[in-house]
């Protein structure tokens, strides 16, 4: 009768283990097939930083982003912006600003003027040499510390209407 009892308790506890499993087991296919294609798609200042630039170059604006496996992204701010960074040119953003993203170079870029000598000029390139970044502008380039672009500058829009 005793080894009838120690069988029954051991089909039991196999059981046991055998339901426990299933369930550990259909948790885990839950859990993996609700995460499954929800990758984390990285902020633009994030994608900046990956590529080894600062944060700084976008402003605080920001409200969606696409990137693509080539690089190319558009990046939609909630409104124009305009930028006054101190010992430097006024600069403005549009609401959808497009290029290329690559380590080190933004290339193709549309939706950022700078105001220089009375005139506004697309920027459309930026890259960096050293621990610099350097503005393209047509034919003609300037040179700034990154270390001025670490955070991302407010938007004074009060200036909009003049540009």
């Amino acid at each position: 009768m005793e080894a009838l009892c120690a069988i029954s308790t051991a089909a039991q506890r196999n059981n046991y283990l055998l339901v426990r499993l299933i369930v550990v087991s259909i948790a885990v296919f839950c859990v993996a097939s609700t995460t499954k294609g929800q990758q984390h798609t990285p902020t633009p200042y994030q994608m900046l930083d990956l590529n080894g630039f600062p944060a700084g170059l976008l402003p605080n604006t920001v409200v969606s982003s696409t990137f693509d496996s080539n690089g190319r992204f558009v990046v939609r701010l909630s409104e124009k912006c305009l930028l006054n960074i101190p010992g430097a040119y006024p600069v403005t953003y549009d609401t959808t600003i497009t290029g290329i993203i690559s380590p080190g170079r933004l290339s193709s870029l549309s939706g950022i003027t700078v105001k220089v000598f009375f005139v506004w000029w697309s920027i459309t390139e930026i890259y960096v040499s050293g621990s610099n970044l350097v503005f393209v502008v047509g034919f003609a380039s300037a040179s700034y510390p990154a270390s001025n672009f670490l955070d991302s500058p407010i938007c004074s829009n009060s200036m909009i209407s003049a540009v």
